[in-house]
């Protein structure tokens, strides 16, 4: 008699269903995540943020996994560091702090923006990640560092 598969087995099954080997289901820290193959039009649509290879975001619970580490930002700090991750591009500070807290709010955030910037490398710092993993390009603004990409 064969027995129906368990939740966890069913998800993983659907994960891909054209290829097993495509994508594929982990578990980081319990917590399942589909892991998305560059080729793969399945999954491609529901991924709302991609970040650089070697870097991992995950909004609920809004985690940033490098290298294995994991890091817990709060909202905010998880906005940042996903509208950095999103491009390769150098981002402005005033264009950050209006991504992150709207147009209008961008001039009276600055100090702000610094100040969770600060946080956050402090989180990097005690999670044994590089806090260079976000660098400040004088004049210019931020990115994630070319060599976490």
């Amino acid at each position: 008699m064969e027995t129906a598969p368990s939740k966890r087995n069913r998800d993983a099954q659907l994960a891909c269903p054209g290829d097993e080997a495509t994508c594929r289901v982990v578990f980081i820290d319990g917590v399942p995540h589909v892991r998305v193959a560059a080729g793969c039009e399945v999954w491609r649509c529901h991924i709302q943020e991609e970040a650089p290879p070697g870097l991992v975001l995950n909004p609920n619970p809004g985690r940033l996994t490098y290298n294995g580490r994991s890091v817990y930002l709060t909202r905010t700090e998880y906005r940042i560091v996903a509208a950095l991750a999103a491009t390769s591009d150098v981002y402005p500070h005033d264009e950050l702090a209006g991504h992150v807290w709207g147009s209008a709010m961008a001039r009276e955030r600055a100090s702000s923006l610094r100040s969770h910037l600060h946080t956050i490398r402090r989180k990097f710092q005690d999670a044994h990640l590089p806090d260079q993993l976000i660098e400040n390009i004088h004049g210019k603004g931020l990115r994630i560092a070319e060599w976490a990409r």
